[in-house]
């Protein structure tokens, strides 16, 4: 898997945290986890013991985890991440389903156009799934992020007491900060944000659409595939002078991104869960999100609007915040308060409890 400083996205973070988490209820934590550059291949950082591979998703982090069994009570991988050691040890092992590549598979094709070419190989595809199934399989238990993730996962014929769903976590405390990045940027008045990747399942081309009539400005906060397409599409609107794209920013800085936008917005097609909305609430922003997939699961009544994918729902419901700062400031400050139940201790302490089942069965 992938281990600060190597991001990937948001099983890099849930891993970190979760990690962290684990520490601090007193467990002894080991990370097998891809090269970084400059990185060595063994180090004790913040508690966390972390060993580094060439090729994490090979028999590289087979072999280096078959080399610490001795010192290890249960493993727990992370979906497809764990493919060569289940293959390799017959070893307590707990797996994370953060998707399933059926699933993932299934719901591109269905979006089509752009975002089906992310998945553009049968073959390729056909392989994902075998190894998805054969981890479900050899699994002693499996985690799933969400009640989506576990029906999907239920259709590679695992039984429902195989399966426990624990919501990823949040540090609340990391978004809760005042110092933004406006000034830098050269951002006035309402400022409406989109943070995550810039990918064509993610709709972010939604809100471009959206822009037209609403009076704010816009930040888009990460990079992908889709960037320069996005670009062009503000550029043919003439929405240039509205629109700020950043790029991609590590996620030490996030936090602040987060406080220079006074709404979020995440007109994502397709979600396993959404840890962008665990974010915005923690960060006191009002969110405007797609009533997809886990997203449901995790959102709080009254800190922000579910709608429909589509560029006339995302004007709607932002036209109705921009010219509001009461309601911005009433469902943020919501958003703070009932975030904290989505704590990474409190994952932690589910996950031991997963763990302790499968050594005591």
């Amino acid at each position: 898997m992938d281990y600060p400083p190597r991001m990937a996205g948001g099983t890099t973070i849930h891993t970190y945290q979760l990690a962290r988490a684990l520490d601090s209820l007193g467990h002894e934590v080991h990370v097998v986890a891809a090269s970084h550059p400059n990185t060595p291949k063994e180090e004790v950082k913040e508690g966390i013991h972390i060993h580094r591979v060439r090729r994490p998703y090979s028999v590289f982090s087979a072999h280096r985890t078959q080399q610490l069994l001795k010192d290890l009570d249960v493993i727990h991988g992370h979906g497809i991440c764990s493919y060569g050691h289940l293959l390799l040890n017959k070893f307590p092992t707990v797996v994370k389903m953060h998707n399933t590549w059926l699933g993932e598979y299934e719901r591109y094709q269905k979006i089509g156009g752009n975002a089906a070419k992310r998945l553009d190989t049968a073959t390729t595809m056909k392989m994902y799934v075998r190894m998805d199934k054969t981890c479900c399989n050899r699994a002693d238990h499996l985690i799933c992020i969400s009640d989506v993730i576990k029906n999907d996962t239920k259709r590679y014929g695992i039984a429902d007491d195989k399966m426990t769903v624990i919501h990823n976590g949040i540090d609340h405390q990391k978004f809760d900060v005042k110092e933004n990045y406006r000034k830098k940027l050269g951002l006035s008045g309402t400022v409406v944000g989109y943070i995550g990747r810039l990918e064509p399942h993610k709709g972010v081309e939604y809100l471009v659409r959206a822009a037209k009539n609403l009076d704010c400005n816009f930040l888009l906060v990460g990079d992908g595939s889709d960037r320069k397409r996005l670009e062009v599409l503000v550029k043919q609107l003439g929405l240039q002078k509205r629109f700020k794209f950043t790029g991609y920013v590590p996620y030490e800085e996030i936090p602040g991104y987060y406080a220079t936008a006074d709404i979020i917005v995440y007109p994502t097609l397709y979600e396993p869960l959404g840890n962008v909305i665990l974010e915005t609430m923690a960060a006191g922003k009002p969110i405007v999100a797609s009533n997809v997939d886990g997203i449901p699961e995790i959102f709080e009544p009254g800190t922000g609007y579910l709608i429909k994918p589509s560029a006339k729902a995302l004007a709607e419901k932002l036209e109705i915040l921009v010219d509001d700062k009461k309601l911005q400031e009433k469902m943020g400050k919501l958003g703070r308060e009932k975030v904290k139940r989505h704590s990474w201790v409190e994952v932690a302490k589910q996950t031991v409890e997963v763990c302790e089942g499968v050594l005591e069965g």
